[in-house]
């Protein structure tokens, strides 16, 4: 691969280009938290009654923890949950990658949320609803 520096006032200070092949690069379909133990019932119940997600068992990988559930949408994108009581903080899982939720009815799904006892949290971008779920996995709610 090629480096080659850009000069504009841009964040990005440098481009990466393929000399011989093209690559394409998109996003998969899992994804994984960490969350603790005692977490897990509100967890399941929020994943399986809020946002209507099938819950079961996580794969259980040699080497791998022992105490996994699989969250599955019905789009088949997938969470794991790898239940570990040395778990990132709430705070700390903020600072982590945030995900969006797409729904045909945000104003439903948000009431949803906070029927359930979560409250979204304040943010720039007004034109969503903010919250952090259970577990720790922080999203927003789109149409």
């Amino acid at each position: 691969m090629k480096k080659t520096t850009m000069k504009s006032k841009s964040p990005i200070v440098a481009k990466v280009t393929a000399t011989d092949e093209r690559i394409q690069v998109l996003w998969g379909n899992h994804s994984k938290i960490t969350a603790r133990t005692s977490d897990r019932p509100t967890i399941q119940a929020f994943y399986r009654e809020v946002l209507g997600c099938e819950v079961g068992i996580g794969p259980q990988h040699v080497g791998g923890p022992s105490d996994t559930d699989r969250i599955r949408f019905p789009n088949d994108f997938i969470i794991g949950v790898h239940y570990d009581d040395s778990a990132l903080s709430d705070a700390d899982q903020k600072k982590a990658i945030w995900l969006e939720l797409k729904t045909t009815n945000p104003d439903d799904l948000k009431r949803r949320v906070q029927e359930f006892g979560i409250q979204g949290f304040d943010y720039f971008d007004k034109d969503h609803f903010y919250f952090q779920a259970p577990g720790g996995q922080v999203f927003r709610i789109a149409d």
